[in-house]
Protein backbone atom coordinates (compact mmCIF):
# COMPACT_ATOMS: atom_id res chain seq x y z
CA UNK A 1 0.00 0.00 0.00
CA UNK A 2 1.45 3.10 -0.67
CA UNK A 3 0.65 4.77 2.55
CA UNK A 4 2.96 2.22 4.37
CA UNK A 5 5.38 3.05 1.68
CA UNK A 6 5.63 6.67 3.19
CA UNK A 7 5.11 5.52 7.17
CA UNK A 8 8.02 2.71 6.10
CA UNK A 9 9.38 2.93 3.10
CA UNK A 10 13.27 3.56 2.42
CA UNK A 11 13.00 6.63 4.01
CA UNK A 12 10.14 6.58 6.64
CA UNK A 13 8.36 9.30 7.46
CA UNK A 14 9.66 10.05 11.47
CA UNK A 15 8.31 13.16 11.79
CA UNK A 16 5.12 14.74 10.31
CA UNK A 17 1.42 14.71 9.38
CA UNK A 18 0.01 12.32 7.14
CA UNK A 19 -3.27 13.43 6.18
CA UNK A 20 -6.29 11.16 4.39
CA UNK A 21 -8.41 13.23 2.48
CA UNK A 22 -11.56 11.90 1.20
CA UNK A 23 -15.68 12.51 0.33
CA UNK A 24 -17.80 9.86 2.30
CA UNK A 25 -16.99 5.66 1.63
CA UNK A 26 -14.30 6.60 -0.09
CA UNK A 27 -12.64 3.93 2.03
CA UNK A 28 -10.78 6.74 4.88
CA UNK A 29 -11.77 4.68 8.12
CA UNK A 30 -11.03 1.34 6.42
CA UNK A 31 -7.61 2.49 5.38
CA UNK A 32 -6.69 3.74 8.99
CA UNK A 33 -7.73 -0.21 10.30
CA UNK A 34 -6.25 -1.79 7.67
CA UNK A 35 -2.54 0.30 8.30
CA UNK A 36 -2.83 -0.11 12.46
CA UNK A 37 -2.99 -3.58 12.20
CA UNK A 38 0.25 -3.57 9.99
CA UNK A 39 2.27 -0.38 10.78
CA UNK A 40 5.58 -0.88 12.91
CA UNK A 41 6.13 0.66 16.23
CA UNK A 42 3.78 2.45 18.61
CA UNK A 43 0.64 3.65 17.65
CA UNK A 44 -2.38 5.13 19.24
CA UNK A 45 -5.70 5.73 17.86
CA UNK A 46 -9.11 7.11 18.34
CA UNK A 47 -11.99 7.25 15.86
CA UNK A 48 -13.79 10.19 16.58
CA UNK A 49 -17.90 9.77 15.73
CA UNK A 50 -20.20 12.87 15.79
CA UNK A 51 -22.40 12.31 19.06
CA UNK A 52 -20.93 8.77 20.30
CA UNK A 53 -20.82 9.37 24.15
CA UNK A 54 -18.60 12.37 24.12
CA UNK A 55 -15.99 10.95 22.08
CA UNK A 56 -16.13 13.81 19.39
CA UNK A 57 -14.99 16.40 22.09
CA UNK A 58 -11.59 17.91 21.72
CA UNK A 59 -10.66 17.14 25.13
CA UNK A 60 -11.77 13.52 25.01
CA UNK A 61 -9.53 12.64 21.61
CA UNK A 62 -6.86 14.17 24.10
CA UNK A 63 -7.68 12.12 26.92
CA UNK A 64 -8.02 8.93 25.26
CA UNK A 65 -4.66 9.31 23.11
CA UNK A 66 -2.54 10.35 26.14
CA UNK A 67 -4.27 7.76 27.83
CA UNK A 68 -3.19 4.79 25.55
CA UNK A 69 0.20 7.41 25.12
CA UNK A 70 0.89 6.47 28.95
CA UNK A 71 -0.04 2.69 28.69
CA UNK A 72 2.52 2.63 25.60
CA UNK A 73 5.19 4.47 27.71
CA UNK A 74 4.77 4.29 31.70
CA UNK A 75 8.24 5.84 32.24
CA UNK A 76 6.50 8.89 30.93
CA UNK A 77 3.18 9.22 31.99
CA UNK A 78 2.04 12.19 34.44
CA UNK A 79 -0.81 14.28 34.28
CA UNK A 80 0.87 17.44 35.37
CA UNK A 81 0.22 19.27 32.24
CA UNK A 82 -2.61 21.96 31.84
CA UNK A 83 -5.47 19.90 30.52
CA UNK A 84 -4.97 21.75 26.49
CA UNK A 85 -1.60 20.89 26.80
CA UNK A 86 -1.67 17.82 27.92
CA UNK A 87 -1.05 15.72 24.52
CA UNK A 88 1.85 18.61 23.49
CA UNK A 89 3.45 18.13 26.87
CA UNK A 90 3.51 14.11 26.78
CA UNK A 91 4.69 14.46 23.19
CA UNK A 92 7.28 16.33 24.03
CA UNK A 93 8.57 14.36 27.28
CA UNK A 94 8.38 11.45 25.36
CA UNK A 95 10.08 12.66 22.27
CA UNK A 96 13.16 14.05 24.33
CA UNK A 97 13.02 10.98 26.97
CA UNK A 98 12.33 7.94 24.53
CA UNK A 99 11.87 8.36 21.06
CA UNK A 100 14.57 10.37 20.27
CA UNK A 101 17.46 8.81 22.14
CA UNK A 102 16.09 5.08 20.67
CA UNK A 103 15.44 6.54 17.18
CA UNK A 104 11.71 5.16 17.70
CA UNK A 105 8.22 6.50 16.55
CA UNK A 106 5.10 6.86 17.94
CA UNK A 107 2.20 6.89 15.12
CA UNK A 108 -1.33 8.89 16.54
CA UNK A 109 -4.20 7.81 14.19
CA UNK A 110 -6.97 9.77 14.38
CA UNK A 111 -10.25 8.86 11.86
CA UNK A 112 -12.78 11.47 11.46
CA UNK A 113 -11.64 15.24 12.19
CA UNK A 114 -14.23 16.42 10.67
CA UNK A 115 -16.58 14.89 13.06
CA UNK A 116 -15.37 16.80 16.23
CA UNK A 117 -17.95 18.72 17.96
CA UNK A 118 -17.79 22.42 18.25
CA UNK A 119 -18.91 24.82 20.85
CA UNK A 120 -19.45 27.45 18.09
CA UNK A 121 -19.82 27.05 14.20
CA UNK A 122 -16.75 29.16 13.66
CA UNK A 123 -14.52 27.58 16.11
CA UNK A 124 -11.65 25.78 15.14
CA UNK A 125 -11.18 22.43 17.54
CA UNK A 126 -8.20 21.10 15.91
CA UNK A 127 -5.29 23.48 17.79
CA UNK A 128 -7.54 22.54 21.41
CA UNK A 129 -5.99 19.08 21.47
CA UNK A 130 -3.03 19.10 18.86
CA UNK A 131 -0.03 20.34 18.49
CA UNK A 132 1.55 23.56 16.75
CA UNK A 133 4.59 21.09 16.12
CA UNK A 134 5.27 17.77 16.06
CA UNK A 135 8.50 16.75 18.53
CA UNK A 136 10.95 14.57 16.70
CA UNK A 137 9.54 10.46 16.48
CA UNK A 138 6.19 11.96 16.49
CA UNK A 139 3.82 11.69 13.64
CA UNK A 140 -0.28 11.79 13.33
CA UNK A 141 -1.96 10.14 10.32
CA UNK A 142 -5.16 11.71 10.26
CA UNK A 143 -8.97 11.12 8.50
CA UNK A 144 -11.06 13.98 7.17
CA UNK A 145 -13.12 15.04 4.49
CA UNK A 146 -12.16 17.58 1.97
CA UNK A 147 -14.56 20.14 3.09
CA UNK A 148 -13.54 20.28 7.01
CA UNK A 149 -13.44 24.12 7.59
CA UNK A 150 -10.53 23.56 9.25
CA UNK A 151 -8.24 22.12 6.89
CA UNK A 152 -6.02 24.72 6.02
CA UNK A 153 -4.77 24.67 10.14
CA UNK A 154 -3.22 21.14 8.96
CA UNK A 155 -1.89 22.34 5.81
CA UNK A 156 0.06 25.21 7.29
CA UNK A 157 2.01 22.35 9.81
CA UNK A 158 5.36 21.52 9.10
CA UNK A 159 6.34 18.26 7.84
CA UNK A 160 2.34 17.50 5.97
CA UNK A 161 2.40 15.15 3.33
CA UNK A 162 -1.00 15.53 2.20
CA UNK A 163 -3.00 12.31 0.88
CA UNK A 164 -5.79 13.17 -1.52
CA UNK A 165 -7.98 9.83 -1.67
CA UNK A 166 -10.26 11.11 -4.29
CA UNK A 167 -7.64 11.90 -6.70
CA UNK A 168 -7.64 8.71 -9.58
CA UNK A 169 -4.62 7.27 -8.39
CA UNK A 170 -5.26 6.50 -5.08
CA UNK A 171 -8.65 4.49 -6.44
CA UNK A 172 -6.86 0.72 -6.91
CA UNK A 173 -5.07 1.22 -3.56
CA UNK A 174 -8.14 2.49 -1.62
CA UNK A 175 -10.20 -0.23 -3.51
CA UNK A 176 -7.96 -2.83 -1.95
CA UNK A 177 -7.49 -1.80 1.41
CA UNK A 178 -11.53 -1.75 1.85
CA UNK A 179 -11.81 -5.02 0.27
CA UNK A 180 -8.76 -6.34 2.67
Amino acid sequence: MAIERILDGERPLARGWLPLIGGPGVGKSAILVHLTERLKGALAFHSIRRGDDGRDRPEAVERSLCAQIEQLFPECAGADSPVNARLTDLLAKLSKSVLGPRNERLILVIDGLDELALDTPDENPLPRFLPEVLPKGVVILCATRPKHPHLHWLDQRDRVRRIDLDDPAWSASNNAACRT
